[in-house]
């Protein structure tokens, strides 16, 4: 428009917009939001889907025997809450899956970081009995998910640990 600067509020606009949001019962809020997309997190993404494939493809019940002992047979039936972890895992998946296609990478790398943890702790259990190759491809895949999203919100300008 005429060459300078809109204004909303006073404040000349550099990339932040004012906005006013209502609240019930109706007491108006004023906050700042930031004009920027949120580009997928590609890395992020294909490692999500493919750890989601590969849970589903273990909780049907894979007939390849990746197992050198024990291990997948004995924890091939491991449930939390009536639920197998195999699917939980596929759920977790598909969450970052999500997470990745919006863009969210702090939010992403948060829920990573909490899945690969409890993935931790059941990998602990394991090293006391016997191991599951299986299960440690999935923790595999938590953790470069993890690092993919870890990378995505490091290069956003989100502190990365």
């Amino acid at each position: 428009m005429n060459g300078r600067p809109e204004c909303s509020g006073g404040r000349a606009t550099t990339g932040l917009r004012f906005v006013r949001a209502r609240r019930f019962p109706l007491k108006p809020i004023y906050r700042w939001s930031v004009n920027r997309s949120h580009e997928i997190v590609t890395g992020a993404l294909c490692l999500a889907l493919l750890g989601a494939a590969f849970c589903v493809w273990s909780a049907l019940g894979n007939e390849v025997n990746l197992c050198v002992t024990a291990g997948c047979s004995l924890y091939q039936d491991t449930t939390l809450a009536g639920i197998s972890l195999w699917w939980l895992g596929a759920g977790a998946f598909a969450v970052l899956s999500f997470l990745a296609l919006l863009g969210l990478a702090h939010w992403g790398r948060v829920l990573a970081a909490l899945t690969l943890a409890g993935d931790v702790a059941l990998l602990l259990v394991m090293a006391l009995t016997a191991p599951c190759v299986s299960c440690l491809i999935v923790a595999i895949f938590f953790a470069l998910t993890y690092a993919s999203f870890r990378q995505a919100a490091a290069a956003r300008g989100r502190w990365a640990p």
